[in-house]
């Protein structure tokens, strides 16, 4: 349940292709935001170029209070604070941390709903800039895919972690 005192993050759903757009909004009216993005290459006829976007489509994170509700709801281009039921979707700062040590991260990262993932074993990263991060593996052929479980929004972040990095936690 949202704090009436103590800021805790949500997660605001906001309309296509406008994150930024919320991102800027909420920042300069004094929120505590966070826009996760990863670079992505986009190629047109004539040239080619890097561009940051939005990690996961539609979502932007908001540090807010019970009275920011209403205000948040009713900001320009937000569709939404997410709920279930009547309870607001509380992201708690450990997923936001793990967020953003994936986004700084050298590894590709996919995101995915969790209904898409098969459950896998719980592993620990042992190097690189995620070490100590916990997640779970994906199976998979050929390399080791590490997903970040993101349970207020039922998401995962997938980032593609060599075997030889994870150890299984039991």
């Amino acid at each position: 349940m949202l704090d009436k005192t103590i800021p805790q993050w949500v997660a605001v759903k906001t309309m296509s292709r406008h994150e930024k757009v919320v991102y800027n909004s909420l920042q300069s009216k004094g929120y505590e935001v966070y826009l996760p993005t990863r670079k992505e290459l986009h190629k047109w006829k004539d040239r080619k170029k890097w561009v940051d976007v939005p990690l996961i489509s539609t979502y932007v994170f908001c540090k807010i209070v019970k009275e920011d509700l209403f205000w948040i709801n009713s900001e320009k281009s937000v569709s939404r604070v997410i709920t279930f039921g009547d309870d607001v979707a509380i992201v708690s700062e450990k997923e936001i941390e793990y967020m953003k040590l994936l986004v700084s991260s050298e590894y590709e990262l996919f995101i995915k709903s969790i209904s898409e993932l098969k459950k896998g074993k719980k592993v620990r990263v042992l190097s690189g800039s995620c070490e100590g991060m916990e997640g779970y593996i994906i199976k998979s052929s050929k390399d080791g895919n590490f997903a970040v479980q993101i349970d207020s929004i039922s998401m995962m972040v997938q980032a593609t972690v060599e075997k030889e990095y994870l150890q299984i936690i039991e």
